[in-house]
């Protein structure tokens, strides 16, 4: 998966401090792969859903989609795996800077990149979108920034 690379790339070039704070899993429409992912992740589902995953069961469904999706099978279009990271602090050229950001990558049909992400300055806002730009993850825009007192 194009994506998670590219996400796991901005996060090692962007942020000097970072965590796993969550992931999800969940079907669309066929639940065909359900019971091959409770065997994976090693626990039942919950309304045809996985919560609360750990990191290492975010890796494993990771994984187990890319390869479907690699021999051409259906498990990306038929699900929807979120992964969340914490950003503590950003590394910028200055300095680094402490931003309590969030940015989730939604795997699976449609994937994209949601993010809440907070900055010390212009400069850095600057200098974070051009790599984000730059990897094709996402398109930051200056006119959703607000000024924080």
């Amino acid at each position: 998966m194009k994506c998670y690379k590219a996400l796991n790339n901005y996060l090692e070039t962007t942020a000097m401090d970072f965590r796993f704070s969550g992931g999800a899993l969940d079907f669309l429409g066929s639940k065909d792969y359900l019971p091959e992912f409770e065997t994976l992740l090693g626990t039942a589902s919950q309304h045809s859903a996985f919560q609360n995953l750990t990191e290492q069961q975010c890796e494993l469904s990771i994984d187990a989609i890319a390869n479907n999706e690699n021999l051409g099978g259906q498990k990306a279009g038929s699900c929807i795996l979120i992964q969340s990271f914490t950003i503590l602090r950003w590394r910028v050229s200055r300095e680094t800077a402490e931003t309590p950001s969030e940015v989730s990558m939604y795997y699976g049909q449609g994937a994209y990149l949601s993010t809440s992400l907070q900055f010390a300055s212009s400069e850095d806002f600057q200098q974070i979108r051009k790599i984000l730009d730059d990897l094709g993850l996402c398109k930051l825009n200056e006119k959703h920034l607000l000024t924080v007192a």
